[in-house]
């Protein structure tokens, strides 16, 4: 638990820093003001923008989130009144189950650090950023999907003195994570598989292309929508309190700014 904690912390805080400065960035260059109120453009091209860097952290972070979630490897198997080791070949990153049978089947990483340690050694720094290029596709278009909504949504409201309030924050969050959510959802499926892949003894896919091929061919086009109404549902709470937090936290340092 502590880890998707503060691993999502530190990504969040990336990708709303980079979006937030890009945006006043262009403000400044555009309209000589920073707090000038931001065109269509200047949000698409921030949104964009923290998309692409948080690529840089967010894919280690979740290839080691989906290695934890969907390790089925065994180190050991226990047989009455004793124990045998299993080969080396089994030890790490392998997805078979050896002796599915035995009563004890202990996980190959105790934590993300061993997980860590053992892609890096094994698969060096670009096995920690397998599945990078689906993050692209994903999250580039997908922030612009994320920011660019909840910006209307939030001018619909009609916030007062220019300030945004907790239930504004709360809805036009809420209804843009629905949206990126739910239209990125074939991406991140194929994200989510190459990532899984990693260290199994076959790996089943090249790359984002041929994995798309392949997932095509043996499931048919449903696979890319499988779990596509979940993503939305979990895209509403979830983008609501980031957005509410990100404008709690603005409308906290202007404050403090003003005094």
């Amino acid at each position: 638990m502590s880890f998707p904690l503060a691993s999502a912390a530190a990504y969040n805080a990336l990708v709303f820093g980079v979006y937030s400065n890009t945006v006043n960035f262009l403000c400044h260059v555009r309209y000589g003001d920073a707090n000038h109120v931001p065109g269509c453009s200047d949000i698409f091209i921030g949104a964009m923008m923290a998309g692409g860097v948080s690529v840089s952290v967010g894919t280690p972070i979740d290839l080691i989130k989906i290695r934890l979630q969907t390790q089925t490897n065994v180190k050991k198997t226990k047989i009455p009144n004793k124990v045998l080791t299993m080969p080396k070949s089994l030890h790490r990153g392998n997805a078979t189950r050896a002796m599915a049978t035995s009563p004890l089947q202990p996980k190959v990483y105790s934590g993300p650090m061993q997980c860590t340690r053992d892609i890096y050694q094994n698969y060096g720094l670009r096995g920690m950023y397998r599945g990078a290029s689906s993050m692209l596709i994903r999250d580039i278009p997908g922030y612009a999907l994320y920011f660019v909504p909840y910006e209307l949504f939030r001018s619909l409201f009609k916030p007062e003195e220019g300030r945004v309030g907790a239930a504004s924050a709360l809805l036009a969050g809420g209804l843009a994570g629905t949206i990126s959510w739910g239209v990125m959802n074939p991406v991140d499926t194929i994200k989510s598989r190459l990532q899984a892949d990693i260290g199994v003894k076959a790996q089943k896919y090249d790359g984002f292309l041929q994995c798309v091929r392949s997932s095509y061919q043996s499931e048919g086009y449903s696979v890319f929508l499988r779990g596509m109404g979940m993503n939305a549902l979990r895209g509403f709470p979830q983008s609501a309190a980031l957005f509410f937090g990100y404008e709690m936290a603005l409308n906290t340092i202007m404050k403090l700014r003003s005094k």
